[in-house]
């Protein structure tokens, strides 16, 4: 090949990755991969880096070139950036904080069960640091860990040398803590789940400390945004308010579900924040990573295991979601351990798992018989304008697809289950907003408060449709929406895998995709199973499950390396 097709091709291959979710390419794996396909004479991997390295695409900067990996610039002028702000926040000396005031704290703020002592810790190490990685599967207690941490946080910035009578009543500093998440839904349910764990931590306060109950309470105060929101910027515009040159102005950040956080927001996150600010990382990087480039969370637990000294990195392992069948499952799978696997899936040693084996395009009659009794029962209770009980019932079963489309996909499935229910009521949906659709929300509307993710159903009332959506914080009773006041919806008898990241159902059915699909990886089964809280049922082969397990999601990054 000529030089000039050559550095072309290399450009591709970068682009083509990017859009695959790697941050650069290694040419000796692309070499490979292109003399599989394509059985020519390809140039030699060093050679060819020769070529771009004289080429003046890279003399002007536009490719860049690092120990054989490619990179378009702006990807790793992020990559370099979030490097080098880690490792500067790392070189700072801790935060002061009242060890003896916390140590103290700490015995209450958790409860006394000796299974809160890895959150009790984990608190207390992210209190000495300035930046901080928490990790953990679904249900180890990572939001008990953060309300706990945010209740001692509170408790430090009262306390003084002054403060030496227990009878006082301190006045408590004003803290400025932003919660976020990538996706306004997961926003949204971080917040929710740390009132609901502040709810305990001011009841034990009233019990063993009576004078910082008003400490305590502040925590109720605290507000989650998207990481847009945080950062002053939006998808369309990607230049944010707040950058190394204009702080954002809080003294705490905290960034759940940082997983689906893609490179170029946590570049921007981390050049954004202050040195005094105390920044905590969470996740499970064995979960489903961002749709756009980069697996950060997973590089910050590789590179920070052996790099910097000064971002600890603490991991939860006990969940306490669900029961031993479907944790040991999600356990060999996150090991990759594929026979393990395969094993605990077709021989259970209770009910909490099903496998229901198709080898045909054709669903087994018990998952027909189950989808549609499912859906019949949503039905009723929506024609019964009974909209709380309808909610129930939706958050009792999800059905889960890798796909938007195609024979195993979301779009076919609510088809399927939308004839099944006419054929059981003998009523033809003839309406699209039929009574009973179960709805899911596509676009963010904060004038609602309604999240793209945000689940609901359509019900009678009186002689109209409306939507129920679940209760906020102010009020027990069902959301009612008007439908002309929704402007993005669509139907979720069953939904995808990605969609459904971070939430979670007492029962769960997985669609496994062709063996062929590029989304089947250990990540996309992993997620899924892991929605279940006491009822998980996988359809698909052996073959295709195993495949699954084995095949792990792999991008290009040199963060890790650069951390370590």
């Amino acid at each position: 090949m000529e030089q000039r097709e050559l550095v072309e091709l290399a450009i591709a291959l970068t682009a083509r990755g990017l859009r695959e979710g790697s941050i650069c390419v290694d040419l000796g794996v692309e070499v490979e991969a292109l003399a599989e396909s394509h059985p020519i004479d390809w140039p030699d991997a060093q050679e060819w880096l020769k070529v771009l390295q004289s080429d003046g695409v890279t003399r002007a900067g536009a490719v860049v070139i690092v120990d054989g990996f490619v990179y378009l610039q702006r990807f790793h002028h992020q990559e370099v950036s979030l490097a080098e702000s880690l490792a500067h926040r790392a070189a700072l000396p801790p935060l002061p904080f009242d060890a003896d005031t916390l140590d103290e704290a700490a015995a209450w703020v958790f409860p006394t069960d000796a299974s809160y002592n890895a959150q009790r810790n984990a608190a207390l190490t992210t209190v000495a640091a300035r930046t901080s990685v928490l990790t953990g599967g679904p249900g180890t207690g990572k939001t008990t860990a953060i309300a706990g941490l945010l209740a001692l946080l509170w408790i430090n910035a009262q306390a003084s040398p002054s403060d030496t009578s227990a009878a006082t009543k301190p006045t408590p500093r004003r803290l400025r803590i932003a919660l976020a998440a990538p996706t306004a839904k997961a926003a949204l349910r971080l917040e929710e789940a740390i009132h609901t764990q502040v709810a305990g931590i001011i009841e034990r306060a009233r019990q063993h400390a009576p004078n910082l109950v008003e400490v305590t309470q502040q925590v109720e105060s605290v507000k989650a945004s998207t990481l847009h929101r945080l950062l002053g910027s939006s998808a369309s515009y990607r230049a944010p308010n707040f950058h190394r040159d204009r702080r954002v102005p809080y003294d705490v950040i905290i960034v759940d579900e940082a997983s689906m956080m893609p490179l170029s927001l946590a570049a921007q996150l981390v050049a954004a924040t202050a040195d005094d600010t105390r920044l905590l990382i969470v996740g499970d990087p064995d979960q489903l990573v961002s749709v756009e480039a980069g697996a950060v969370l997973s590089d910050l637990v590789k590179g920070l295991a052996t790099g910097q000294a000064g971002i600890p990195v603490t991991t939860l392992s006990k969940t306490h979601r669900f029961d031993s069948q479907i944790g040991d499952l999600a356990e060999a799978v996150k090991r990759g351990d594929a026979a393990r696997a395969v094993d605990l899936l077709e021989n259970p040693t209770g009910e909490r798992i099903t496998f229901l084996k198709t080898e045909t395009d054709h669903p087994p009659a018990v998952l027909r018989r189950s989808l549609t009794q499912h859906a019949v029962r949503l039905h009723r209770a929506a024609a019964d304008s009974e909209p709380a009980r309808a909610l129930e019932i939706l958050n009792e079963h999800r059905l889960l697809c890798a796909h938007r489309e195609g024979p195993a996909g979301v779009a076919a499935w609510n088809r399927q289950i939308e004839r099944w229910l006419a054929e059981h009521t003998g009523q033809p949906l003839w309406e699209a907003n039929y009574v009973g659709r179960p709805i899911m929300v596509t676009k963010n509307d904060h004038g609602l408060e309604l999240y793209n993710g945000d689940t609901g159903v359509l019900f009678l009332d009186g002689d109209d449709v409306q939507a129920a959506f679940p209760a906020d914080g102010d009020s027990p009773e069902p959301r009612i929406v008007s439908l002309s006041q929704l402007s993005a919806y669509e139907t979720v008898h069953a939904s995808t895998i990605h969609k459904a990241q971070g939430s979670q159902a007492q029962a769960v059915t997985v669609i496994l995709p062709a063996e062929d699909s590029a989304l089947l990886t250990r990540e996309l089964i992993y997620t899924a199973m892991t929605r279940a809280q006491s009822q998980l049922n996988v359809v698909g082969t052996p073959g295709v499950f195993a495949a699954g397990v084995q095949r792990q999601v792999r991008r290009a990054s040199g963060l890790a390396a650069r951390l370590g």
